[in-house]
């Protein structure tokens, strides 16, 4: 069985869509290949066996207007040329931005099966924001067409699943599904470093993007500085961040804090991870999207055994939350931080151990049967 996955922004900044990949490009069954863009941020490029994969320059930031716009007009264009090439029985798109050129083969063929996958939840305000005109079009399409010859639209979280469902009430509700960001399960491979004991910092980490306007960086940070050096460290891996907040992270000089403002490659992050006690996750919660939003690093961070604190206004990772079992689960309160029971934080006591286990393979698996379904 031939399967293509479309997805428009650059594979290395989506490590769900790698783990999909990786997934779909082991088994023996289906012949895959990926329509993309090249990444512009100097990350290595990503690659699976089992997988051809396509790429079309991206229009970064750097680019001219007028090389941008040609860039966004062209890529349908291209991805309707080359799945006409490729002639797959199945296409599994992602995003709004990837959905106009298999609409124009989803027309061109009608015996071509569609999967929709949402690593985001977009209220329908945002299509009619300034500057998200491509993304109007295309979900348009989606809702006059791709919508109905869809076999399976899935987002990662039931609340997400909800909201779509609320936008969307013409979309059947069969059709629907979870597809959590979890990890590949070889992540729970290795052992975590040693709790710290009295007189040992509580190491902290953090990776991903930073800006003051949705994260919660300088507060963090602000806190960290004001703590004793041997009660904790913070260590930032920042892929993603505005001048002001990058020049600001640059201008912290002391050894309480380390920043990296190059970021850290998917593949070295279960290694690096097993460093640390703690696993930040920093975001406001500034749109229901990231109110709702269970993101990867909550499951990867468990997968290695760390704790997580996570900030009040994530409803999404509530439901994950737990104080009684390693590692736990903490809501934090990133606004109040001088409020925070560091001594708590720091005593895991005698609590009982129970690892993470849930990986990728497990809901990709269940997409990977749909899609078989029909050959088997």
């Amino acid at each position: 069985m031939k399967v293509t996955v479309v997805h428009w922004f650059p594979l290395e900044q989506f490590p769900p869509v790698q783990n999909l990949l990786h997934v779909l490009g082991g088994q023996g069954q289906i012949e895959l290949s990926c329509l993309t863009t090249a990444n512009d941020r100097g990350y290595p490029d990503f690659f699976v066996a089992g997988c051809r994969i396509l790429r079309r320059r991206f229009p970064g930031s750097r680019l001219s207007r007028l090389s941008r716009l040609w860039l966004f007009l062209s890529f349908p264009i291209c991805v309707f040329l080359r799945l006409v090439w490729l002639k797959p029985d199945v296409v599994i798109y992602l995003e709004p931005h990837s959905a106009p050129g298999v609409f124009l083969y989803a027309t061109l063929n009608p015996l071509c099966r569609i999967f929709i996958h949402y690593h985001e939840y977009r209220e329908l305000s945002h299509y009619r924001e300034r500057g998200n005109f491509v993304a109007r079009i295309a979900h348009w399409l989606e809702r006059h067409g791709l919508y109905q010859r869809a076999e399976w639209i899935s987002h990662t979280n039931a609340d997400r699943v909800s909201m779509f469902l609320e936008d969307v009430p013409a979309v059947a509700s069969a059709k629907m599904r979870v597809m959590p960001n979890y990890p590949p399960a070889a992540w729970a491979a290795g052992e975590a470093v040693e709790w710290p004991a009295e007189g040992e910092p509580l190491r902290l980490f953090y990776a991903g993007a930073a800006s003051f306007r949705d994260t919660w960086i300088r507060e963090v940070c602000d806190w960290v500085l004001r703590q004793p050096a041997s009660d904790v460290t913070l260590d930032l891996m920042i892929n993603n961040s505005d001048q002001v907040t990058r020049e600001w992270l640059e201008s912290i000089r002391c050894d309480q804090i380390a920043v990296n403002t190059q970021g850290v490659d998917y593949s070295e992050l279960p290694r690096l991870l097993r460093r640390y006690h703690v696993g930040l996750i920093l975001y406001r919660g500034t749109t229901r999207n990231y109110i709702y939003n269970a993101p990867n690093k909550l499951f990867e961070t468990l997968i290695c055994g760390l704790d997580v604190w996570y900030p009040s206004c994530m409803s999404g990772v509530r439901p994950y939350q737990r104080e009684d079992v390693v590692p736990r689960v903490l809501e934090t309160d990133f606004e109040h931080l001088e409020e925070l029971d560091l001594k708590f934080r720091r005593n895991r006591g005698d609590l009982v151990r129970r690892p993470w286990t849930l990986s990728c393979e497990v809901p990709v698996g269940e997409l990977l049967q749909k899609v078989l379904g029909a050959a088997l």
